[in-house]
């Protein structure tokens, strides 16, 4: 028998985050920060402008046919060893296919539900942004641009419409062309862009709940940076006494971007969502003046050839075991740890 395969026509053109998401429109970040908003964790709102979003909004504006002839000939010259990915003739049809995209804009319907969507989450235009993270979504995600834009509400609007054309032109930088190509993704790329709302963070870092050189799962290492150009990077590991150490790439002399209190927040944050996911986990935060916020969730492996560490660490008052993230596939295959490959 038969069976119908639905039109990606009939996809969504925009998701919110907590809801139902489908990784293959929206990249497996945004599915997995939609499920940890749904479970209660703290993420910022926003919404997904899905893939076959932008597809339909090429193919609207005439310019699809043209960008899927330049995309061919450009993995065509990389695969046939006719140029590098420095080439000028790779870089002239990029530059053609990201200037089509830029020329061809939104279709006035699709800016008007992002405007919509968009300026229903009101804010100061003195202190707040609007991030947006675009991301090609077949295969492995690969980021390939990310905005800050200023302000909320409507008269930021067209900054916020710029950026998300000027996201989906950047799938066609040489060097993502070249890197999917090299990955074995020959086909025109699949592209969701992440919109998101927040003000703007003081301080941003990870949280890994297995030791990112070495994979110990006894313990607990923040990485925090100042949201500032030039700042150092200061690192903290908790051990299995609850005890916070400096390791010796950090002098305890320095000031750190954040107190030994918010320190020991971004651990608990750390401990529920891998008490969440019943895996080590290794999370990306920031803090701003409203709170602390994961911006990123993602589940870490032990180094090849070693047993999957069951973690001992349980957070303060858990509450129990909630549902877990989406599961790893061959397209979200979580991190490794271990001194091969730490966790950057």
């Amino acid at each position: 028998m038969d069976h119908a395969v639905p039109s990606r026509d009939a996809a969504p053109l925009l998701t919110g985050l907590g809801d139902p998401v489908d990784p293959a429109e929206t990249g497996w970040a945004s599915a997995r920060l939609s499920a940890l908003m749904g479970a209660g964790f703290p993420v910022r709102p926003g919404f997904v402008v899905t893939a076959s979003a932008r597809e339909r909004a090429l193919r609207e504006t005439g310019v699809d046919g043209e960008l899927a002839h330049l995309y061919r000939r450009a993995v065509t010259g990389l695969l046939d060893g006719a140029w590098g990915d420095g080439d000028a003739g790779l870089a002239g049809a990029c530059h053609r296919a990201r200037s089509l995209v830029l020329r061809a804009g939104l279709p006035d319907r699709l800016a008007a539900d992002v405007l919509t969507r968009w300026s229903a989450h009101p804010g100061d235009p003195a202190t707040d942004l609007t991030s947006l993270s675009t991301c090609v979504v077949d295969g492995r995600d690969l980021p390939t641009a990310r905005a800050l834009v200023d302000g909320t509400g409507g008269a930021r609007g067209p900054g916020v419409t710029a950026a998300l054309v000027a996201g989906w032109g950047s799938v066609f930088a040489p060097s993502v062309v070249a890197a999917r190509t090299d990955a074995g993704h020959t086909a025109s790329p699949r592209v969701a862009v992440l919109v998101q709302h927040g003000a703007r963070p003081a301080v941003t870092g990870t949280v890994t709940t297995a030791d990112p050189v070495t994979g110990r799962p006894d313990r607990v290492v923040v990485v925090a940076r100042a949201a500032t150009v030039g700042s150092g990077v200061r690192r903290w590991v908790f051990d299995p006494t609850g005890r916070l150490e400096w390791p010796g790439d950090a002098s305890p002399a320095t000031t750190p971007p954040l107190p030994e209190h918010q320190v020991l927040s971004v651990v608990e944050l750390g401990l529920h969502l891998q008490a969440h996911a019943d895996a080590p986990q290794s999370v990306q935060w920031n803090l701003d003046p409203e709170g602390l916020w994961v911006t990123d969730a993602r589940t870490v492996h032990p180094p090849r050839g070693s047993a999957r560490p069951r973690a001992p660490h349980r957070p303060p008052g858990d509450p129990g075991r909630t549902p877990p993230c989406p599961a790893p596939s061959p397209e979200d295959p979580g991190l490794e740890v271990g001194t091969a490959a730490p966790v950057r």
